[in-house]
This record gives structure tokens, sequence and C-alpha cells, in this order.
């Protein structure tokens, strides 16, 4: 092989290996800064093929999001915690203004 050849092989073999770790902090929830300040996912449901809500933590705000293909847009700014502990062993659940909230942002119907 060329020097050439082999020049361009080892670039793709570096490119792949950049893609892959960066893949797999992504995952793992390791890249997770904005200005210095911790950024989290805490949860998401899925409205459609490609639309969302999720909830973000960046500090000690929470953030609702609506994400579409478009557009990301802020539902709603929670000063405290929305989600609170369930039952021993069980996942949180939301909390009942959360879901009232949630409707409201969506354009459900108010019950």
């Amino acid at each position: 092989m060329s020097q050439v050849a082999e020049m361009v092989v080892g670039l793709v073999i570096v490119l792949l290996v950049i893609f892959a770790l960066a893949r797999l902090l992504q995952r793992m929830n390791l890249v997770s800064t904005v200005s210095g300040q911790p950024m989290k996912i805490v949860g998401g449901i899925s409205l459609g093929s490609r639309e969302r809500i999720m909830l973000l933590q960046v500090a000690d705000k929470h953030i609702l999001l609506g994400v579409t293909p478009q557009s990301i847009s802020a539902l709603h700014t929670f000063d405290e915690p929305p989600l609170q502990t369930g039952e021993a062993g069980m996942e949180p659940v939301v909390a009942g203004h959360f879901a009232r909230i949630l409707r409201q942002a969506t354009g459900g119907s108010k019950s």
C-alpha cells in the first residue's frame, strides 16, 4: 500500500474511534455540562412518531420541553422537582400538578 492510502486508512480509524467514544459518553450521560452546570434528562414520553416531551434537570431547576424535528420549545419551568417518590422499590411517579400542566401545555382537555 502506498503511504497516502495508509494515511487515509489511519485517519478513518481515528475518526471512527472518536465517534464511538462520543456515542458511548452520550449514552452514559457523562457529557452533561452547560456553562459548568450539570444537566440531566430526567424523563420523556413520545407523543407521536417524531414528537416528544422531555423533562430536563439543570442545576436545581426542572424544564419541560416539547421536541419536534423542527423545533424545541420550553413548555414550563419548575422551581421544585415535579416528581415525587412512589412506594418503596417503585419508580418515581408523576405528581398530579405535573400531569395537569402537561395536559394544558399540549392542549388536552381539562378534567
